[in-house]
């Protein structure tokens, strides 16, 4: 809890020097700063910590999660070839393993159906949707066979394959993510650079960063912040593909740090106090968010983000650590319940 304490304690502070140091080089400050998805909405995505409380909330989630699917698939099917509308079909696939397990055989062929619709959408154009399908399969899948230690192992392992991306790739010819580009997609060779975002402005923003004098590389620039990129001519650019670069740039190394050190101990407090499955999927769900944080672009408000701060509520939630299996299959309707006849009066059974 005091880890999660200090995070918005760093949120607040950087929007704080925002408002009062921040610029901007297009349009209105103070609009900016409050509507921007870049912006407040971008490090405000912590909130959504407050978001499910208790299992009606955790619910609900569901719930609106399919009503959105069914929304995305309508304009999936209308215009199919709008990346835009594409990523947005692998948001709900972020956490949605959390719920297959325990939902009535119905809900099971809609999130099926979600899915093929997400690969129908990654077929038009929206590549991060194959990572993050292959994510929620392992997630779902991974806790079947092995045991609650090595999950653990598995998910922490999340947060450490990163730094070694960057350090291998950032100090060799080659890149990985110049080459899963290749291949899956067809771009040209002038296209490659723009469309192989991630291997250069890590590049930038270290160069950038290095400029920084002491206090703004460790608490950050806000959420007005900016930063020099050649690349793209702009000594101001408001904004970056990379979500760890954003919320560095924007909240400094002590975010980074935070955010790591909480991801840490939210995968620990799933393997010392869980008592069911749904926690070994979090973990490794929480796991494989934090490193999609460091090759995705999913910035802004979504309900991505809600689910990730919901598995991060979980894990300090006893409700959800300490439920049954067979209590959350209830609550989230996998168990269908019949009237049966019972000597002197009439029960509603288990089914």
């Amino acid at each position: 809890r005091w880890v999660i304490s200090l995070l918005l304690l760093n949120v607040a502070v950087s929007f704080v020097y925002s408002a009062l140091f921040g610029k901007v080089y297009s349009g209105s400050k103070y609009i900016v700063l409050m509507t921007n998805m870049y912006a407040t909405l971008n490090v405000a995505n912590i909130l959504f910590l407050f978001s499910v409380r208790n299992g009606r909330h955790f619910k609900l989630v569901l719930d609106l999660s399919l009503a959105l699917f069914i929304l995305n698939a309508l304009l999936l099917v209308f215009n199919y070839r709008r990346t835009g509308t594409a990523y947005f079909m692998s948001y709900f696939m972020v956490y949605i393993s959390l719920y297959l397990p325990y939902v009535s055989k119905k809900v099971k062929l809609y999130i099926l159906l979600g899915t093929m619709m997400a690969m129908l959408a990654f077929f038009g154009g929206g590549r991060q949707i194959a990572i993050t399908l292959v994510f929620m399969i392992g997630a779902w899948l991974g806790p079947k066979f092995a045991s609650k230690k090595l999950v653990l192992i598995v998910s922490l392992s999340f947060l450490v394959l990163p730094v070694f991306f960057i350090w291998f790739f950032g100090n060799s010819a080659g890149s990985v993510f110049y080459d899963l580009q290749k291949t899956v997609s067809s771009h040209s060779e002038s296209e490659e650079m723009s469309s192989n975002t991630r291997t250069f402005l890590f590049v930038e923003c270290m160069e950038d960063f290095v400029q920084r004098d002491l206090r703004t590389q460790i608490l950050g620039q806000g959420p007005l912040a900016h930063y020099d990129s050649p690349f793209f001519d702009n000594p101001h650019r408001f904004g970056i593909e990379v979500p760890i670069l954003e919320w560095i740039m924007q909240c400094g190394l002590l975010y980074y740090i935070l955010f790591t050190l909480a991801c840490a101990l939210a995968m620990w407090y799933f393997y010392r106090y869980g008592r069911n499955y749904m926690c070994q999927i979090a973990s490794l769900l929480i796991g494989a968010f934090y490193f999609m944080c460091h090759v995705s672009n999913f910035n802004g408000i979504s309900n991505m983000n809600l689910g990730f701060w919901m598995m991060m509520s979980m894990a300090v939630n006893p409700t959800f650590l300490k439920a049954t299996d067979r209590q959350l299959k209830v609550l989230l309707g996998g168990y269908r319940r019949r009237r049966v006849p019972v000597t002197g009066s009439n029960k509603n059974q288990d089914e």
